[in-house]
């Protein structure tokens, strides 16, 4: 199964798969199991990280859970609709809500960890290390993808420390690689994974820290933002998949579609190929995904005045 593959078949319909025999549950979760199609409803649109993944796992679908699925909006409170949500978004109704209900109380059954985040910049900027960024005699531009919250312990050390910092919003990747390779914009907070690595093995972007308690066994020559002397709770910047069920849902069918999601994605067929291509990390429980999440939430509170003042 490749990346490619998946690409293109995130463009097409979804497909309605056939009914197959299920691997039983294990554990609190056992005694319920699906009884009719299932939907998954996606926060972001074709061909994202988030498609790509839905579209993986829904190969391997029946095996686990016994039924097909298709996207379909609609949201009993039987476990048959589920939702995937990127850690942004659900951010984002933290801060600003706009739901009619608050979205710590929407249940998240699993969470995915996707790779750590780094600071990358271009190789045209002259910033080679984190001190250049820091004793920079320019502005510094920070791009970002829609709004503003893992760029925030970058800007408050840029900031304490007198440089001149701004930051540029972009609806879509393509514009941020091309700022960052023609030297438009400086810094870049992204996840260690295909999308921002590729780059950097090509020459075109250099990556000057990790968020991480410890050196990257697979960069071990990329410091930490612990020995850059950035706050240690800033190791809580993460990228994450959760996975959601309607408020309601009773607990027996939340452990099941825990159980059985969780073991999809270890599946052979899936997880290898996700960790290759940066899609999985690790695998976590819904209520330490929702931990996380409130461990970023408690980084942006506390410095409001930077998430307001440089594009929150």
């Amino acid at each position: 199964m490749t990346l490619r593959r998946i690409l293109i078949s995130s463009l097409a319909a979804a497909a309605v798969l056939a009914s197959a025999p299920q691997v039983a549950a294990q554990g609190a979760g056992a005694n319920w199991a699906p009884s009719k199609d299932m939907r998954i409803l996606l926060s972001s649109g074709p061909g994202s990280a988030f498609d790509v993944l839905a579209r993986a796992a829904s190969k391997q679908w029946p095996k686990y859970f016994g039924v097909s699925l298709d996207h379909v909006m609609k949201q009993p409170k039987d476990g048959h609709t589920i939702g995937l949500t990127s850690s942004g978004t659900y951010l984002d109704q933290m801060l600003e809500p706009t739901f009619p209900w608050k979205v710590t109380d929407i249940p998240v059954f699993l969470g995915i960890d996707t790779p750590p985040v780094g600071v990358l910049t271009g190789t045209k900027g002259g910033l080679n290390t984190w001190d250049d960024v820091r004793n920079a005699k320019r502005r510094v531009v920070v791009v970002r993808w829609g709004k503003l919250s893992m760029d925030i312990p970058v800007i408050k050390d840029l900031v304490g420390r007198k440089v001149d910092v701004t930051t540029a919003s972009f609806g879509s990747m393509g514009p941020i690689l091309s700022a960052l390779q023609s030297g438009d914009g400086d810094l870049w907070s992204s996840v260690t994974s295909v999308t921002a690595m590729q780059p950097v093995k090509e020459g075109h972007m250099r990556l000057l820290f990790v968020y991480a308690n410890k050196r990257l066994p697979d960069l071990p020559e990329v410091p930490t933002h612990l020995e850059l002397g950035f706050p240690a709770e800033a190791v809580n910047i993460v990228v994450m998949r959760l996975w959601y069920a309607a408020i309601g849902t009773p607990p027996h069918i939340l452990a099941s579609l825990g159980e059985r999601l969780s073991n999809l994605f270890k599946d052979p067929e899936i997880l290898p190929w996700a960790k290759q291509n940066g899609l999985i990390y690790e695998i976590i429980s819904g209520e330490a995904a929702k931990e996380k999440q409130l461990g970023m939430y408690k980084i942006i509170t506390d410095n409001v005045d930077i998430h307001k003042k440089y594009g929150g």
